[in-house]
Parts: structure tokens; sequence; C-alpha cells
């Protein structure tokens, strides 16, 4: 076994970082990959998966013997959760190009 330390090397300075993304961004354009598609859709469809939850779950049988409020909250929380990575997944599928490209794509992940 062999210990590699990632905080010394090249990319894990801002040069390099800016490196690693502008290989990210050419090969972006470069490429018609599905990638994206893929990714988004797998968000959506994630998405969809948690309206199933409470059936598959037993979510009736199981959380009857807590109180109104708890299961509620349980339900809107799930709600939240499915919402927030839908609209992820729909951002990624109408903004694709955005995201990676500009500087306002960049600050949204964070990069």
């Amino acid at each position: 076994m062999q210990v590699v330390s990632y905080q010394g090397s090249e990319s894990s300075t801002s040069e390099g970082v800016l490196q690693a993304f502008d290989k990210a961004q050419s090969y972006a354009q470069a490429s018609h990959s599905n990638a994206n598609v893929v990714g988004a859709n797998s968000l959506v469809g994630l998405a969809l998966l948690h309206g199933v939850f409470p059936r598959y779950f037993r979510w009736r049988e199981e959380l009857a013997g807590v109180s109104l409020v708890t299961r509620q909250i349980l339900h809107v929380h799930t709600f939240f959760i499915a919402l927030t990575v839908f609209l992820m997944g729909l951002l990624c599928l109408t903004s694709a190009h955005e995201l990676v490209s500009t500087p306002f794509g960049r600050r949204i992940w964070c990069w």
C-alpha cells in the first residue's frame, strides 16, 4: 500500500485548479458526450423516486406510533428534498453549458 498526499500536488494550487477546470471546459466543448443528459436525468429520476418512498417503506404502518406533527414533518422534508433534487436536474438539463462555461455558473458550483 502506498500513501499519496494530495496536499502538495500541482492540482491543489489555484493555478492547478484553474488548469483542471480549463481542461474540463475544453473537453466539454470538444466532446458531444451525453454525460450531462445522463447526470441530469439521473437527478430527475431520483427526485421522482422520492414519490414512492411512503408506500415502499410503508410509512403508514411504520409511523403509526409517532405524532401527527412528526409524520407531517417527514412528508414535507421528503417533498423538499425531492423538489430540490428535481430542480438541480432541471437546471443541469436546461443550462449545462452555462454552468460550465460562465463565471456565474462556476460560482454556483463553488469552483
